[in-house]
């Protein structure tokens, strides 16, 4: 073997092993761990997450709840509870609010930040709706028209500042078409009793009985 192909073995060698140093290191860094991907606008916004200071970025964390805070002079903070399970990637989408002339201002003269304040807010709405669906499965079948009644669904009444939580709504003038629209729920394989169901214009008959 010549000096350079020996050189180059070595080399070759050493940088594989420093690859495998760095797996190993990434595999046990992260074991029991779940990723958690920080968005924030405005971007120099202090970010506090379980009142420890961090920045935007990309954290592996250990199951549990956290507490984030996106916050910054002349906007309303933005706080959001966490629920990191294992195995399962999650995103934060923190966009404090303009309350002031200072941040009114701040964003009119930082075309840049209110392009990117945009492009967060869409991907929040978008996380949030994908996470709907696959909470609520239901919502493959919503809106529909029935003759006597309409099922869509809205903001929960229990939980109102929790946009991970909706409330199904039942409108109908008769209690023909209340009743047609809980069929309708059961007939796509859905219990009612497992959701917020609101009447619109009637009492709920979960709280005050179908009757006969």
């Amino acid at each position: 073997m010549g000096r350079k192909t020996k050189y180059s073995f070595l080399a070759f060698s050493l940088l594989a092993i420093v690859l495998l140093g760095i797996v190993a290191f990434n595999f046990f860094s992260h074991r029991n761990k779940s990723q958690l991907i920080i968005r924030v606008s405005p971007s120099d916004s202090a970010i506090q997450i379980n009142d420890r200071a961090i920045k935007p970025g990309k954290y592996y964390l250990p199951p549990g709840i956290y507490k984030i805070q996106a916050s910054r002079s002349g906007f309303l903070s933005d706080t959001q509870t966490v629920q990191v399970e294992l195995g399962k990637p999650a995103n934060v989408f923190l966009l404090p609010v303009p309350n002031s002339e200072e941040a009114k201002d701040y964003l009119k003269n930082n075309p840049k930040e209110q392009s990117q304040r945009e492009v967060v807010g869409g991907e929040k709405f978008n996380t949030e709706q994908d996470n709907l669906r696959a909470s609520y499965p239901i919502l493959a079948k919503l809106p529909f028209e029935l003759r006597y009644a309409s099922i869509g669904y809205g903001q929960s009444v229990k939980y109102p500042s929790d946009t991970a939580k909706i409330a199904i709504t039942i409108k109908a003038g008769t209690e023909v078409g209340r009743r047609q629209g809980i069929a309708y729920i059961r007939d796509q394989g859905y219990d009612p009793t497992d959701y917020e169901i609101t009447f619109i214009g009637f009492n709920n008959p979960f709280i005050y009985g179908l009757g006969e």
